[in-house]
């Protein structure tokens, strides 16, 4: 199995803001308004803090960092843009306070908890929310299968693998399991030293 392969299957069980609906195969999968429909003030106020690209050369300290500070102002925007969304419109709101859903999660795909049985084959939209990289993906799936889960749940475990999704979005859903896989590795051997 190839580096890809192994960062494209890679899974992640963990809770999210995330809604699901059947869908048809030439529907959109968008179950939320976009974001960020447009620069606003708070846009207007990031640019002067965004820097400008770094010279194209070789990787030096100041350019490193530069890149770093980039892409943290990047993730702040994408925040000031679904913070914008969730005062504004009612969509956001309601994603947003919603209980989040426990979910398996990684690049390609994706399992989560169904009320009824799915036929194999169908197309379901999605929408979640990765908090870390602030990024809100919204895709369809394709079920691969579905099983009843043991109980008190009573209900289905569907496993879904994802369809046309742009691979800068699986990248950063790989990227983000990366990250909460490292947190929780990090805060584990916290708590192994603190009871030593």
């Amino acid at each position: 199995m190839s580096t890809r392969e192994r960062r494209e299957n890679h899974r992640l069980t963990i809770a999210l803001p995330f809604i699901w609906r059947p869908c048809e195969a030439d529907e959109k999968p968008r179950l939320l308004p976009p974001v960020g429909s447009g620069p606003g003030p708070l846009h207007m106020w990031l640019a002067d803090v965004r820097p400008g690209s770094p010279p194209p050369a070789s990787d030096t300290p100041e350019i490193s960092y530069h890149r770093r500070l980039e892409n943290y102002l990047e993730v702040l925007e994408r925040k000031v843009d679904l913070l914008t969304n969730m005062i504004q419109l009612r969509e956001y709101r309601d994603f947003f306070s919603a209980p989040p859903t426990t979910i398996e999660l990684s690049a390609s795909g994706l399992c989560f908890p169904a009320a009824t049985p799915l036929p194999p084959r169908a197309l379901v939209a999605m929408a979640f929310f990765l908090p870390h990289l602030a990024v809100l993906v919204q895709n369809t799936a394709r079920i691969l299968r579905v099983s009843p889960r043991q109980p008190p749940a009573g209900d289905y475990r569907v496993a879904a693998r994802f369809e046309g999704m742009k691979p800068a979005t699986a990248d950063r859903i790989a990227r983000f399991v990366i990250i909460m896989e490292r947190y929780r590795l990090g805060a584990s051997r916290l708590e192994d030293a603190e009871e030593v």
